[in-house]
């Protein structure tokens, strides 16, 4: 590979090994998890109240 030619982005997955990717592709990659985790928890939060406002909607006293 030529020094002009672009890199491809490099994926991360659990485990592989860190020491050939640049800082700033490991920055980029926490930025992108980092967005993936607020997008899951907001979406445990809302399955948690459709729970909560089934539970409640089918609550016997």
């Amino acid at each position: 590979m030529w020094d002009d030619e672009p890199r491809p982005k490099a994926t991360l997955s659990i485990g592989m090994p860190l020491d050939t990717i640049s800082a700033g592709e490991l920055r980029e990659m926490i930025e992108t998890y980092q967005a993936e985790i607020a997008r899951l928890e907001a979406e445990i939060a809302k399955k948690e109240q459709q729970k909560a406002a089934a539970a409640n909607f089918f609550k016997t006293d």
